[in-house]
């Protein structure tokens, strides 16, 4: 928890706020600001990189999952 969360451009986007396991598979949930958004944790899509999350998720997920924090 509290890793920074960059794409694959480098660009900073949060901070881990922590994990689902939603029965699939583990659901990476990250903090921005006042609002959230989950990422799968899944091979291609997440790895941590010299303590640093790197995510490349496909275009409209982060948009389709952003919800305020704790809701």
């Amino acid at each position: 928890l509290g890793l920074p969360v960059d794409d694959v451009d480098g660009n900073e986007l949060g901070r881990v706020a922590g994990l689902i396991d939603n029965g699939g598979h583990d659901v990476l949930v990250v903090e921005e600001g006042e609002t959230e958004f989950q990422v799968p944790f899944v091979d291609g899509m997440v790895e941590v990189v010299e303590g640093r999350v790197v995510i490349d998720p496909p275009e409209g997920l982060i948009e389709a999952t952003r919800s305020e924090r704790g809701r």
